[in-house]
């Protein structure tokens, strides 16, 4: 009940109380008694009147304190109610937290960065780049659920941890879909899949087919970016710029050939980078997730 409604409440039961006594007294013809006149009364009209004013008065009392306790009553449930609500909803954040973890670790991103380490190695094996798609899209669905969990929730001053962790995942699911990105364009824009095994016996030709595909890609804008067509945060445009001023080495072997471009230099960098930056923004998220749960303790124990 909010605060008009209170003092529209009392002002009505104030207002019965004072008139339901007059308008007995009009109705049955009684007269009140004069004003401070003796409290015993003398006549039946004075006897009435107060045994009707005592029955009145004591009928008030009665009435006001059945109020106050059912008002009490209802207090207390509503509050009762709100921080059962409140513990529900720490313990659904608390499982869509969870889950949403989960789904990181099994997203795939640190098995095929591990597989991509070894593309110019001869041990290299092509990523099941169908099954890391849908541990991505897995990962997005338990994120999507965690997000219907904290705008649902009622548990008030999280908006500042739920920002935090927000911010993180973003980052994260923004550097997942560069990586992606970036398999792709070497793996399937360059037909690895056709010439995997014929390109294992050239790996220095491939090495130069890639420098030219990822490097004619950067100069046309041929990658993710944002509405004003700058790369985005994660983007592999980000680190293969530095082939366009890359000087080639010299002398770059592979086995028997010998490269003519430095990607092989560039490249384990940019690997070791994605590695990297994948692990600080996992361990960002689970620090995010920590921080929020904790903020939603502290809330349900104040």
């Amino acid at each position: 009940m909010n605060k008009t409604k209170l003092i529209l409440t009392i002002a009505i039961i104030t207002s019965l109380i004072i008139l339901t006594p007059l308008v007995i007294m009009l109705l049955v013809r009684l007269s009140p008694p004069d004003y401070l006149q003796p409290i015993s009364g003398g006549t039946l009209k004075e006897q009435t009147w107060i045994a009707f004013a005592g029955s009145y008065v004591g009928a008030i009392i009665g009435a006001a304190g059945a109020i106050l306790i059912m008002f009490r009553t209802i207090s207390e449930g509503q509050k009762e109610k709100v921080e059962n609500r409140k513990y529900a909803d720490y313990l659904y954040v608390r499982d869509s937290i969870e889950e949403a973890l989960q789904s990181i670790d099994e997203s795939g991103m640190v098995t095929v960065i591990t597989e991509m380490f070894a593309l110019l190695d001869a041990n290299y094996r092509i990523p099941n780049l169908t099954q890391f798609e849908r541990d991505l899209s897995h990962e997005r669905i338990t994120y999507r659920k965690l997000l219907r969990a904290l705008t649902q929730t009622i548990i008030p001053n999280q908006d500042q941890a739920i920002d935090a962790l927000k911010s993180r995942f973003n980052e994260l699911f923004s550097l997942e879909n560069a990586f992606k990105e970036f398999v792709n364009k070497i793996v399937v824009d360059n037909n690895i899949q056709e010439d995997f095994y014929k390109l294992q016996l050239h790996i220095a030709s491939l090495t130069d087919k890639l420098y030219k595909n990822l490097v004619e890609d950067v100069q046309s804008h041929h990658y993710q970016h944002d509405e004003n067509c700058e790369p985005i945060k994660y983007s592999f445009a980000k680190h293969f710029d530095k082939l366009l001023y890359l000087t080639p080495p010299n002398s770059l072997s592979f086995g028997e050939e010998d490269a003519k471009t430095g990607f092989g230099l560039i490249y384990p960098q940019v690997m070791n980078e994605y590695s990297r930056i994948y692990a600080e923004l996992s361990s960002s998220v689970s620090a995010a997730s920590n921080d929020l749960l904790l903020s939603l303790k502290q809330e349900l124990v104040m």
